[in-house]
């Protein structure tokens, strides 16, 4: 059955508007075929395969020009079609559709924008490319945490001859972990990890996307300074020397991650780890702390602080145990690894 829907047309540079009649033929359900640029839910995604329990937000625009039209010149007498829709996984396939059901114009083609998960409610401009949110907060609470994800505007427009319009996501925030190792066997569990937080974190901020870029302002409210427990466990975690069939393991109780607003990383904002250590009596020590200041961590060669976090990056702090010399002193070591999402190795910390 053929079904007519009318739109109204803004046409750039007229005062008037133009009333355009588009026509639409069943079956012909609009699906996106996400993925993610790098390694990227509402837990940190890794991989490139957008997770099926995300939903995105979805806007589209149309045009009466043909289907391959550069962004630039579809929208200068574009319309919206999709307003902030909600789109969800077609159960065993790769491709999203809408909760209610969406379909092609007969003629003219469509360009696409997302974002997701959809409860972020974000605004977007179609002239600018810009999603935006003027007060953006993401929870302390991590198992609330949600990695943020925005698709600019597809390159080109698209027609009801498309299967999945095929859409590129890229990481809002930044992602941290938290590691320890045993440096050497003769550390090998002298150490078991009660609690690990990361102190003077900003969990509020403003931004705006342009394209696959994105601009974050964080609040300078003290306020809005949060404490992250990435790790609690009363009854302590052995700290082991990695091995290939037991490698490093992430000290985190929550599942989906430590997913944080991008920020350059204050005096304030700091690591502490809670550990007790085994005696030469055989007995364990009471519980010990230590507090690292996170812009002091050094990245690179040559090396620089590592004094910020960029959106799209995941940066991984290993906190290498290590026992020294027949006396038994010990020294802490902290090796921060930004990957990407993207892989940077950074260099070994001293904390004495």
């Amino acid at each position: 059955m053929k079904k007519i829907i009318s739109i109204v047309l803004g046409v750039a540079a007229l005062a008037a508007c133009t009333k355009t009649s588009v026509s639409y033929e069943q079956p012909g359900e609009i699906a996106l075929a996400p993925v993610t640029r790098a390694n990227m839910t509402k837990a940190a995604i890794t991989g490139t395969t957008f997770p099926t329990t995300n939903d995105m937000g979805v806007y589209a625009f149309y045009n009466t020009l043909d289907a391959g039209t550069s962004k630039a010149n579809f929208l200068a007498n574009s319309a919206a079609y999709l307003k902030n829709v909600k789109f969800v996984n077609r159960t065993g396939t790769g491709n999203w559709g809408g909760e209610t059901s969406y379909y092609w114009p007969k003629t003219g083609s469509l360009v696409f924008a997302a974002y997701s998960p959809s409860a972020a409610a974000l605004a977007y401009d179609e002239q600018k490319d810009e999603f935006s949110a003027t007060s953006y907060v993401q929870s302390e609470d991590l198992s609330s945490t949600v990695d943020l994800l925005w698709s600019p505007m597809t390159a080109k427009s698209h027609d009801k001859t498309t299967t999945a319009v095929p859409m590129v996501f890229y990481h809002a925030m930044s992602w941290v972990t938290v590691q320890a190792v045993a440096a050497n066997s003769k550390s090998d569990k002298h150490f078991k990890i009660k609690s690990v937080k990361l102190n003077g974190i900003v969990n509020k901020g403003a931004f705006k996307t342009a394209s696959a870029t994105i601009a974050w302002t964080p609040s300078t409210l003290e306020a809005d300074k949060q404490t992250l427990t990435v790790f609690s466990d009363n009854n302590y975690k052995d700290v082991e020397l990695p091995t290939a069939e037991k490698p490093v393991q992430a000290l985190e109780n929550n599942a989906k991650g430590t997913v944080v607003i991008p920020q350059t990383l204050s005096n304030d904002a700091t690591l502490t780890v809670v550990f007790s250590q085994l005696m030469p009596t055989g007995a364990w020590s009471a519980d010990q702390n230590l507090t690292f200041t996170l812009n002091k961590c050094k990245v690179g060669e040559p090396a620089v602080e590592l004094n910020k976090w960029d959106n799209g990056k995941h940066y991984i702090y290993t906190l290498n145990f290590n026992i020294k010399g027949a006396a038994g002193e010990n020294e802490i070591l902290i090796k921060p690894t930004l990957t990407g999402w993207e892989s940077v190795t950074a260099n070994g910390i001293n904390a004495q």
